[in-house]
């Protein structure tokens, strides 16, 4: 009787043991299966941050980007004086200008005018003095019939953008601002 105690007693340890591996293997299942959850949440989220972030970055760039428009104001006839203002959010700094224009006989003329060189090396944004260009404004007087301007420029976190616009026949079209 002794030796069938002990085998049910060994039986009954055999058995316990099995259910604990089996409770063990179904916890570390679970816990595997809960972890995988976890770091997909995770890594969704870490997506989402970084789409946010560069949401935001793109807000900040707009909200300190300079742009710019030519406006042409004639003083009296053959007399048109052309202005450079900044009617973006930000200051445009280190601003170059090149234009290329063609005169009545549709000769191509093309020279680079640097406004930092001509003491203006900013652009506050919205000044309510806009800089008169009057290199651009000798153009439209000596009757050519086209012209582009385009404004090379930075803002002030040291981006390059640009932006063209032209003068048809006296009327001004603007373009967007782009990175260079």
């Amino acid at each position: 009787m002794i030796q069938k105690n002990i085998e049910l007693a060994e039986l009954s340890v055999d058995a316990t043991t099995l259910l604990v591996l089996i409770g063990t293997l179904v916890a570390v299942i679970v816990y595997t299966n809960s972890t995988i959850k976890l770091q997909k949440k995770s890594e969704e989220q870490t997506n989402a941050i970084i789409q946010q972030t560069e949401l935001l970055k793109k807000q900040i760039e707009l909200s300190i980007m300079p742009s710019f428009q030519l406006s042409l104001e004639d003083e009296n006839k053959g007399h048109s004086k052309v202005f450079i203002e900044n009617i973006g959010n930000g200051v445009g700094l280190n601003i170059e200008v090149f234009i290329s224009f063609s005169d009545p006989r549709h000769q191509e003329v093309h020279f680079l005018h640097n406004i930092q060189q001509k003491h203006f090396p900013v652009l506050h944004p919205k000044d309510p003095k806009p800089l008169l260009y009057d290199a651009l404004g000798s153009i439209v007087r000596q009757g050519f019939l086209y012209s582009t301007t385009t404004f090379t420029f930075s803002d002030i976190l040291g981006n390059r953008y640009e932006q063209v616009n032209t003068i048809e026949s006296g009327h001004i079209k603007h373009s967007y601002v782009k990175p260079a």
